[in-house]
């Protein structure tokens, strides 16, 4: 199948991960990996609607909500390289929380797709 025709597998996120997300993609890196992240980074973001929709308020480090609703994405193919590679580095270097372990096995088995 060339790649023109190739069909594109959704990722689903919940809230919680689009927020995860946005503050575990790198901060720093080459102009062509930085303009990747940032094409993710929109891609996910949480909107203005979205917080009065979802009743997200933040206070201190700690932030809430009221979704349950699931969202899809599809991620280019340098994208999902990108992010496969930001989680494997940070289990790599023993830097993977909890929290990031959903997204983890999410983004590291879908590399291949």
């Amino acid at each position: 199948m060339s790649k023109e025709v190739e069909k594109v597998k959704p990722v689903s996120l919940t809230l919680k991960d689009r927020l995860i997300l946005g503050h575990a993609l790198p901060t720093k890196g080459d102009a062509t990996s930085m303009i990747i992240v940032r094409d993710i980074a929109k891609k996910v973001e949480i909107n203005q609607e979205e917080i009065e929709k979802y009743k997200i308020k933040s206070v201190g480090q700690q932030t809430t909500w009221n979704c349950a609703d699931v969202f899809s994405y599809e991620f280019s193919a340098p994208e999902k390289e990108l992010l496969k590679k930001t989680f494997e580095d940070l289990s790599n270097k023993k830097e993977l929380s909890a929290e990031l372990l959903d997204l983890y096995q999410a983004f590291t088995a879908r590399a291949s797709d």
